[in-house]
């Protein structure tokens, strides 16, 4: 089962996406998909840990390959909580390591792990960015992530019992019952 949770920079997309997590009986992982590079991401990423202290859930990071990470033994009739489907793809389309990835393959390979990673816990919170918004320059980096970002979204909203939009603060139940 997924719970699918999107919307802009700061709108209140992971808050929502926690709300959900709690809910959930059961014991929670938080999946952390972004790359520890740099002072300003390793502050982000520290920031985040403080956060995610009092929310009681088991930290696991890992920036791609979500489908076999190393998730506690009792993930299985709990919740994982994927933060964030925009850092998924951008990792595994631009790896540290060699020459970016082509954007259909990027989106081929995160929803096989998405897919995969849904069938390891009784439920599946992703959050992801928007991506519909906005004009890029046509064949550039960028719009090839944003094209393998919005299929991937896409195909995971299809698959998912219950998507959210959040705006602003607000959100508005596009699949399944509010909440």
């Amino acid at each position: 089962m997924i719970a699918f949770v999107t919307g802009g920079a700061a709108s209140g997309k992971s808050m929502l996406a926690e709300r959900i997590a709690a809910s959930h009986p059961g014991p929670r992982v938080y999946l952390a998909t972004m790359r520890a590079e740099g002072a300003e991401a390793l502050a982000r990423i520290e920031r985040h840990r403080l956060q995610r202290v009092h929310a009681h859930f088991t930290l696991v990071e890992r920036p791609c390959g979500v489908d076999d990470a190393a998730l506690p033994a009792d993930a299985a009739q709990g919740c994982v909580l994927l933060e964030d489907l925009g850092n998924l793809v951008a990792n595994e389309m631009f790896p540290a390591d060699g020459p970016p990835r082509d954007a259909d393959e990027t989106a081929d390979t995160v929803t096989r792990q998405v897919v995969a990673l849904e069938r390891r816990c009784a439920l599946l919170v992703v959050v992801s960015p928007e991506a519909g918004a906005g004009t890029v320059e046509p064949g550039s980096p960028t719009e090839a992530y944003l094209r393998a970002l919005g299929t991937c979204a896409c195909r995971v909203a299809a698959r998912a019992t219950e998507a959210h939009l959040c705006v602003a603060g607000a959100s508005i139940c596009l699949k399944g019952a509010p909440r």
